[in-house]
Order: C-alpha cells, then structure tokens, then sequence
C-alpha cells in the first residue's frame, strides 16, 4: 500500500465514525457512549456490566454510571444474569425502541454513503472491507468493541468477519 492509500483508508475511517456517531446519537438522543453500551445491551441481553465495560471500551466504574444514566432514562434495567446468581442487563421497552431507532439512522446514513458506489464495484468494496475486519482483532473483546454499533441480527455467525476471526484464531 503506498501512502495515499492508506491516507485515503485512514480519512475514510474517521469519516464513516463521524457519521455513525452522528447518525446514532442524533437518533436516539444520547451521547456515543451511551448509545454504543444501549446497542450492545441489545446485542448480548443478560451480559454484565463487566463484559458490557469491555464491549464499550471503559472501566468498571464507568459502565456503571452509564448504566445507571441508561437505567435513569428508563432504557435499561439490571435483570438475572446469564448465570442465574449474577446480575445482567435489559433493554426496557423504550430501550429497544430507542435502539431500534438508532440502528435504523446508522443504517440509514451509511446507505446514502454507498448510493455513490456503482453495482459493479459493490462485491469488490464487500471482499476489501470484509478482508480488512477479519485483520482488526485480536480477541473477543476487541470483536465486541469493533462490533458495538452494529446491528447483529444483519451480521451474525460466519456472516460477520470480526467474529469469524476470532473463531478461526481460538480454532487454529
């Protein structure tokens, strides 16, 4: 890859976050964290705060107090756990509505962003970007954050790349 490439790769990346992130926090009326940690609660019902702390990127503490800002607005409740003895995380009912609508503007403003790629460079942008993902982590919870704003039930199993490669890893 010669510099412009990866200048090019690099500004597109900070581009598609901006307009995620605007996309998302405009919809749903929270700020990025917030609305990252209400859709992966949406992802994974039941997880706790520590792995939603991992998906989002922050420490303990601060997964709680977002927690305790989702739950304030009536988007979240703490519920039983996966486990049965530990405490999980819920979406309420305004919380999936809340969610489902930011998933909806994400996706929304990204497919305005491909209505300029002609049909016929759409499955080679598909192989580069899925090739890209697979390279980008390296555990289960750089998987979670890298897949925090995504809507999971478009991009699950051998669908997704990000997950897919941290199988292949864990297998090989």
């Amino acid at each position: 890859m010669d510099d412009h490439e990866a200048n090019l790769l690099g500004a597109l990346a900070t581009g598609v976050r901006d307009l995620v992130r605007e996309a998302l926090a405009e919809a749903a009326g929270l700020d990025e964290t917030a609305v990252a940690a209400l859709l992966v609660v949406r992802a994974r019902p039941g997880q706790s705060i520590t792995d939603l702390a991992t998906a989002v990127g922050l420490t303990h503490p601060g997964a709680v107090r977002v927690v305790n800002r989702l739950e304030q607005r009536g988007l979240v409740a703490r519920a039983r756990g996966r486990d049965g003895r530990s405490r999980g995380l819920a979406l309420t009912a305004e919380g999936e509505t809340v969610s489902a609508r930011g998933l909806a503007a994400r996706r929304d403003s990204l497919q305005r962003l491909l209505e300029d790629v002609p049909g016929e460079h759409r499955a080679s942008l598909v192989s580069a970007v899925e090739a890209m993902l697979a390279r980008l982590p390296a555990s289960r919870g750089d998987a979670w954050r890298i897949c925090r704003t995504c809507d999971h039930g478009v991009c699950r199993g051998v669908q997704c790349p990000v997950g897919s490669a941290i199988d292949r890893q864990r297998a090989g």
